[in-house]
């Protein structure tokens, strides 16, 4: 099915699997007429047949999210489920229409093998994460390849390497990991959102990772800001922003900022010191961006400093007395 989300062609599809005698033809129909008088009889017909459609596998460690009787999201604990078992999962007929996929708890071998076993064939996936801070994630060019459908890719590990990387039509990106990504540089055309959280950065060698990527707008740095700022500054790409989030920055950073974008039309500051000063604030306030801003001491929205700020001005509280 090229598209997961045409409703005209699950019809068309439904009657063939009716033709056929496959009960999820029926499953179908009934969630098409959105009659909920159909509710019980599509829990009966899911119950009886979803052991079959797993062909065996035990849905511990397996969440499995179910769209007329084909699996449409995934999360796996490999703690529970061992690399065969979540290859042969991803390969039954009930997979086919799989859109959304998590992987954790993975350990050892890393990913190496789940990305292969996504490799072997195209898939509908469009939405994959995966999580181990145990690993590195490897060799992601060959998966990337055979998701076409992809627009959401998560990875929080120890080490990413994206050398080779590329994807036509991923729209966000999430790196959570504990050493700076591997790559020469970014080929997502259409990426729109990153989001980076990186603990250890070489500040002399960090990348410009927003080299190269013509559509995004949506930059969150929710690791060590200053370390990536010094790039960042520099980078053509901070002038196509509209969003912005750096944690961990002081008040030098954000004016450096402010001073190389027109174009941001809302930044989040996260604050590792306490830099909100009077001058700054008034300085956000006259770029007339939408900023939230954190005191990392008393987690205060600085938005609404102005109360203390002016405080001098306000009229004094005074009680009625009836």
């Amino acid at each position: 099915m090229r598209d997961p989300d045409d409703l005209e062609l699950w019809a068309v599809f439904a009657d063939h699997l009716m033709s056929l005698g496959d009960p999820r033809g029926e499953l179908i129909v009934l969630a098409r007429k959105g009659d909920p008088r159909a509710l019980s009889r599509i829990a009966s017909v899911l119950h009886d047949n979803r052991a079959s459609w797993l062909d065996g596998i035990s849905e511990e460690g397996a969440k499995i999210h179910w769209r007329y009787g084909f699996i449409d999201g995934a999360t796996l604990d490999a703690r529970l489920l061992d690399h065969e078992t979540r290859a042969r999962l991803l390969d039954l007929p009930a997979a086919r229409f799989l859109t959304r996929l998590s992987i954790f708890g993975v350990r050892g071998e890393g990913f190496e093998r789940d990305l292969a076993a996504i490799a072997t064939q195209p898939r509908a996936v469009r939405e994959l994460t995966l999580t181990s801070r145990a690993c590195e994630v490897t060799n992601l060019a060959p998966a990337l390849a055979a998701l076409p459908a992809l627009r959401s890719l998560k990875v929080a590990a120890r080490d990413a390497d994206l050398t080779r990387a590329e994807h036509p039509t991923l729209r966000a990106l999430s790196l959570f990991l504990t050493r700076q990504p591997k790559h020469t540089a970014l080929a997502f055309p259409r990426l729109s959102r990153l989001t980076l959280s990186v603990r250890q950065i070489a500040r002399d060698d960090f990348p410009d990772v927003i080299h190269g990527l013509p559509a995004l707008r949506e930059l969150h740095i929710t690791g060590r800001a200053d370390e990536f700022c010094a790039q960042l500054i520099q980078s053509p790409g901070l002038t196509r922003l509209e969003e912005l989030t750096l944690h961990k920055c002081g008040a030098a950073t954000a004016r450096a900022v402010l001073s190389r974008s027109a174009t941001l039309t809302q930044i989040d500051f996260k604050m590792r010191r306490p830099a909100v000063t009077r001058e700054l604030y008034q300085e956000l306030l006259d770029a007339r961006i939408d900023v939230a801003m954190w005191n990392q001491n008393d987690h205060r929205d600085v938005t609404r400093l102005d109360h203390e700020f002016n405080a001098h001005e306000e009229e004094p509280y005074e009680p009625v007395v009836e």
